[in-house]
């Protein structure tokens, strides 16, 4: 009788674990909404960049644990290794500017080795690699400088630019952080697209799991043993 009840509270807490994990995933990310900044960033002589702003104060959370980049979808810019929007860089920090020159410093450091690339598409003729990569799904961060909004877009035969990550269409980044940020002191998320040529990106913020759900499920388990025992 003794093991029938422990196999019944296993599995009545396994249940409720597993609706908290499901919990946390399907209402793990919170859509951002972007502003265009006024004026272009970049390095000379390719400072072509568009920079768009968004409140992370805005999505309501109290801590914010990664924040995933997709590419917008669109078929504008060049095709090949060139393909989807071109991610300049990815900047967090307290203040909010108006103008693309204006971006301030990253006040969040961004863990690039951990994050996870799920490169896109090519359009047009496929070509080995996505620019800033080293190989499939795998960001070269020496090229592309992702923590900072510093392209050079000038392209000729001999150069792609620098400093820049051609995602693909439908490519995603997810970047992690170390430590969870705190969006109403870390608050704007500033995001640079190399080219600005009408390419855009989507972004989304994941919020950090919540133990309060874990721990109230865990009590709904205990108070169904209770009420079997009865």
């Amino acid at each position: 009788m003794k093991f029938t009840k422990c196999k019944a509270f296993v599995a009545v807490l396994a249940c409720a674990l597993g609706l908290a994990m499901t919990s946390n995933v399907n209402a793990a990310t919170v859509p951002l909404s972007f502003t265009k900044l006024t004026g272009v960033a970049g390095t000379a002589p390719g400072e072509n960049t568009g920079v768009w702003v968004a409140d992370l104060a805005a999505t309501g959370l109290d801590k914010i644990t990664s924040i995933k980049i997709l590419d917008g979808g669109s078929s504008f810019g060049s095709g090949g290794r060139f393909s989807g929007a071109d991610l300049d860089g990815v900047v967090i920090a307290p203040t909010s500017v108006g103008d693309a020159t204006l971006v301030p410093a990253a006040s969040v450091a961004l863990d690039i080795p951990g994050a996870i690339f799920t490169e896109g598409t090519q359009m047009g003729v496929v070509e080995p690699l996505l620019v800033g990569t080293s190989a499939a799904n795998t960001v070269d961060n020496t090229f592309a400088t992702l923590e900072a909004i510093d392209a050079n877009s000038f392209l000729s035969l001999s150069s792609d630019g620098s400093g820049y990550l051609s995602m693909g269409i439908g490519g995603t980044l997810m970047l992690n952080f170390a430590t969870a940020i705190d969006p109403s002191v870390d608050r704007y998320l500033y995001i640079g697209e190399a080219g600005n040529n009408g390419e855009t990106f989507r972004a989304e913020a994941v919020p950090e799991p919540s133990t309060l759900v874990l721990a109230g499920l865990a009590g709904v388990a205990m108070l169904v043993l209770r009420r079997r025992r009865s």
